[in-house]
C-alpha cells in the first residue's frame, strides 16, 4: 500500500513540475494589414439559371448579381501567411413564381501585383428565396444572400488583388451580353 502511495505522490509532483514550468510554445504574433482590393469580373458579375437542362431568354427562373463585400473581421499577416474572412452579398431576383430554391457557382481569382493570376478558388452557395406573406400565392420576392469565406494565402509578401465572378457557362454568357 505504501508503494502505491509513494507512486501516486512522486505523479501528482512531477505533474506540478511540468505543467509549472516554462511555456516552450512560441506563438508569433499576427499583424493586422491593409486589406487587399476586391474587384467584381465585369462579364462574370451577373448569373442568370434556368430548371431546364437548356437555359434560353424565355426559361430563367432568376438572376442574381454579386451586389458588394466586406471583410468582415480585418485582414492579418502570420509567419508570411495572409488570413481574411471575406463576407460577399449577392441580390437574387426571381423571375418565376414557383422558384424557391437558389443555387449559386461563383469563384474568386487571387491576383498578384503583376496580375497575373495566383490562384484560382471554386465556391458554391445556396439558400431559398423570401416568401412575399402579404399575398395569397406567397410568391418568392428578392432575396439577399450573404456569403463568409476564410481566406489564407501562403507566401504572402506582396500586395494581392481578389477578383469575384460567377461560373458561367457559353449560354449564359451569351444571353447577358
Amino acid at each position: 500500500l505504501r508503494r502505491i502511495v509513494k507512486n501516486i505522490i512522486f505523479f501528482i509532483s512531477l505533474l506540478m513540475l511540468i505543467s509549472c514550468g516554462p511555456n516552450f510554445v512560441v506563438t508569433s504574433e499576427k499583424e493586422s494589414v491593409e486589406c487587399p482590393m476586391v474587384l467584381f469580373a465585369a462579364e462574370h458579375k451577373k448569373y442568370l439559371a434556368s430548371n431546364s437542362s437548356a437555359i434560353s431568354a424565355n426559361n430563367i427562373a432568376y438572376n442574381a448579381e454579386i451586389n458588394n463585400y466586406n471583410f468582415s473581421r480585418g485582414c492579418f499577416i502570420n509567419d508570411n501567411v495572409f488570413t481574411a474572412s471575406l463576407s460577399i452579398l449577392f441580390i437574387v431576383k426571381p423571375l418565376m413564381e414557383k422558384q424557391n430554391i437558389i443555387a449559386l457557382p461563383f469563384y474568386l481569382a487571387i491576383l498578384d501585383k503583376e496580375n497575373k493570376v495566383r490562384d484560382i478558388q471554386y465556391y458554391y452557395t445556396d439558400g431559398n428565396f423570401n416568401k412575399n406573406l402579404e399575398t395569397e400565392t406567397k410568391e418568392p420576392v428578392e432575396t439577399e444572400l450573404i456569403k463568409t469565406i476564410s481566406i489564407k494565402i501562403t507566401d504572402a509578401d506582396e500586395m494581392i488583388t481578389i477578383v469575384v465572378g460567377f461560373m458561367l457557362d457559353k449560354k449564359q454568357l451569351e444571353i447577358l451580353n
